[in-house]
């Protein structure tokens, strides 16, 4: 049976035939559950993506559930109203308008909404005269609400806050006071969250992110690593939770079969699964960092193009890998006595992807969009440069006079490429050339690639590793092109994953050609 499995993950009419299977079910499963998590709780900061046909009946079921004894639904009617408005304004004003005027509504929410949605589609879409006098008149729960919501998606944060802590005051607008939270928190205004913290209205949308930075803040960083550990485990759905697992579980799978693990299944398991531990818990030095460097430095987001870049690879790729490399470096001195550049390289790789995985679970709770869009290069991004910098330091450690620079050199190129790689993502004028973000994630891939191919031994009696990568990467996309379709929709799926999967199909290819396991060994015939 061994001998078996060993040629059949070889044979490339199976493993094409397994992959397009998988991709199968995975797209029709999206399909049928496009949409069905539509009525989720969405992120504060994000509206919900409904279907254009879709809008008018679930504008009406909304606006009936003002007699439940929930009370009347502000956030998600403005959701509705801003989704129907970016779809085409125009042919949905008379069912708007329709459906405002329909009972349950009083004639002052009538009025509220109407002049919501005619800011909602005017030239500036900033809150109209009218809408601004209900709000100032402080009469109406919502009202103010509704102004901030405008001014938060214009980018407008200080005249949004403003109108959210008007809106604080009514015990029913607990999504004003998350998004008042959520909004200080994207814009690091940690001195505006700190008095946040001990206001009573607050503390049911308290959240632990929010703790953690205010406790860093404060300089408590006991309270504010317990706080991350209570962030990184609560509050996920489970869908999302199940999906960060899996590219764990299929990305570390690949590091012990990188690593030849069964050779030496307790040592180098065993190794693996510590470093994958430490590097989980690199994401609380890494944000803590972040935090001082905020407070004593004049890095941030938002002074131009250089500006940007200056903060993405000074910043982010610096003190993300300084943290994975600090996550390494108990395993140094095994590894050095032990003198195999495989482990280095391979444990190492498995701190970076522990780093990843927390990151995963740390995004997915504060966008999910976003998230999705880099979640499945992530992992395999910061395995690799770590894994990179780890071995390259194991290396000047054996050799100091010889190797003096490749550590130093090696860090700093990395840290650069991972500074691009945020910054094609992150830098508005350059999202046009966002694919260049690929080949940032290509160029660490491959030569990560290559040194596992040096290292590696050719001969294997295991499960072919391009056969894991292939099916355990086309299980992932299949898995996350339901979930994304199942909170969107399979379009809005597929539109956010299309350059992912781009990336994946290059990274399997660069996979198979550098590793040396390119030969089709057939029994009773000749390797190729």
């Amino acid at each position: 049976m061994r001998v078996r499995i060993y040629f059949l993950s070889r044979d490339p009419r199976l493993l094409f035939v397994l992959t397009v299977l998988i991709l199968g079910v995975g797209t029709l499963l999206g399909f049928h559950l496009g949409g069905t998590a539509r009525e989720r709780s969405p992120n504060a900061l994000e509206y919900i993506a409904i279907q254009p046909e879709k809008g008018g009946p679930l504008l009406q079921e909304t606006i009936a559930l003002t007699t439940q004894p929930g009370g009347e639904p502000v956030e998600k009617l403005a959701r509705i109203l801003r989704a129907l408005a970016m779809d085409d304004a125009s042919a949905h004003s008379q069912l708007v308008a329709t459906s405002i005027v329909s009972p349950p509504l009083t004639p002052e929410r009538r009025a509220l909404y109407s002049a919501y949605w005619n800011s909602l589609t005017s030239l500036t879409r900033e809150p109209n005269a009218y809408l601004l006098l209900l709000a100032y008149q402080q009469a109406q729960p919502g009202a103010n609400y509704l102004a901030a919501e405008l001014y938060g998606h214009l980018d407008q944060n200080d005249r949004a806050i403003h109108f959210l802590q008007r809106e604080a005051i009514f015990p029913q607008s607990a999504m004003a006071r998350q998004y008042e939270i959520e909004m200080r928190l994207s814009k690091k205004d940690l001195k505006g969250l700190a008095p946040l913290a001990d206001d009573p209205r607050y503390e049911k949308e308290w959240t632990p992110l929010a703790d953690f930075f205010v406790a860093a803040e404060g300089g408590n960083y006991v309270r504010a690593a317990i706080a991350l550990a209570r962030h990184e485990t609560t509050g996920l759905d489970p869908a999302v939770i199940g999906l960060v697992c899996l590219s764990g579980l299929l990305w570390f799978t690949l590091c012990m079969q990188a690593m030849q693990a069964l050779e030496a299944p307790l040592f180098r398991i065993g190794l693996g699964l510590c470093a994958l531990a430490l590097g989980m818990a690199s994401v609380i030095p890494t944000l803590l960092l972040d935090v001082w460097m905020d407070k004593h430095t004049t890095l941030q987001l938002g002074n131009g193009l250089l500006g940007d870049l200056y903060y993405c690879v000074a910043s982010i790729g610096f003190r993300e890998e300084l943290c994975k490399l600090l996550a390494f470096l108990p395993f140094v001195p095994f590894l050095l006595r032990r003198g195999n550049r495989l482990e280095m390289l391979i444990i190492a790789a498995c701190a970076g992807l522990g780093f990843a995985v927390a990151e995963n679970l740390q995004y997915f709770s504060q966008n999910l969009s976003a998230t999705f869009g880099r979640f499945l290069t992530a992992n395999c991004f910061h395995l690799a440069g770590t894994g990179l910098i780890g071995l390259y330091l194991c290396e000047t450690l054996l050799s100091p006079r010889e190797k003096w620079s490749w550590f130093p050199i090696c860090f700093v190129w990395v840290v650069v490429l991972h500074g691009l790689y945020d910054l094609f993502l992150i830098n508005q004028l350059l999202s046009p050339l966002s694919l260049l973000s690929i080949l940032c994630f290509l160029w660490i891939a491959l030569t990560f690639f290559r040194q596992m191919r040096r290292y590696r031994s050719e001969e294997s009696n295991y499960f072919w590793m391009p056969a894991t990568i292939l099916l355990g990467l086309s299980t992932l996309l299949a898995a996350t092109f339901v979930e994304a379709s199942r909170l969107w929709s399979p379009e809005m799926a597929a539109t956010i994953l299309t350059s992912q999967a781009i990336s994946l199909v290059m990274m399997v290819y660069l996979l198979i050609w550098q590793t040396g396991n390119l030969r089709q060994d057939q029994p009773g015939g000749e390797s190729l």
